[in-house]
């Protein structure tokens, strides 16, 4: 299989999840760019303010509304390459334009998580924005949910990451990438 033959491979699934991890790893290893849709809204937001700002400092900043309008149109160019890696943000694909510009990719992946490794990953670490809530465990227990049903309903293929090693999950996704082509 040659660089131009290889699809456009998407990987979605929750925020900690290993979306960059093994979309990185799997990148390499077909010798295809990777990018991730959360240092193109960084990117943009830079060229836009000349201030450099990582994503919660920016959806901070700006609100969800902006952000997410920062996130659409890194999305728009990273639709723009044939054969890459792309990993996308957590909460990307809650916006219908955002899910409508992936339509024509075959190769959408889920990386699924069991809720405790998520929700331990996040509550380990400074809350995401929108888990700053009075109650950030309904929070994420309703984001959790409502993501889950949106990754399931719009991917093509979904991997477990229960009980695997990095290994066995970057060998799933290469079988994906080679499946039907």
């Amino acid at each position: 299989m040659t660089k131009n033959t290889l699809p456009k491979i998407v990987l979605v699934g929750h925020k900690s999840c290993g979306k960059t991890y093994f979309g990185k790893h799997l990148a390499q290893s077909l010798n295809l760019p990777f990018i991730d849709s959360d240092c193109l809204v960084e990117k943009l937001y830079y060229l836009r303010h000349q201030k450099k700002l990582n994503c919660r400092q920016i959806f901070k900043k700006e609100g969800e509304e902006r952000f997410r309008f920062l996130e659409t149109l890194a999305i728009q160019e990273a639709c723009l390459y044939r054969s890459a890696v792309i990993a996308l943000g957590g909460g990307s694909l809650m916006k219908e334009e955002n899910q409508k510009l992936l339509q024509k990719t075959e190769k959408i992946v889920y990386l699924h998580a069991n809720k405790e490794l998520i929700k331990n990953r996040l509550f380990s670490q400074p809350l995401p924005p929108f888990l700053n809530s009075p109650s950030p465990e309904i929070a994420f227990n309703k984001m959790f949910e409502e993501r889950n049903e949106m990754y399931t309903k719009i991917a093509r293929f979904t991997i477990s990451l229960c009980d695997k090693k990095n290994e066995q999950v970057l060998a799933e996704l290469k079988q994906i990438v080679e499946k039907n082509h």
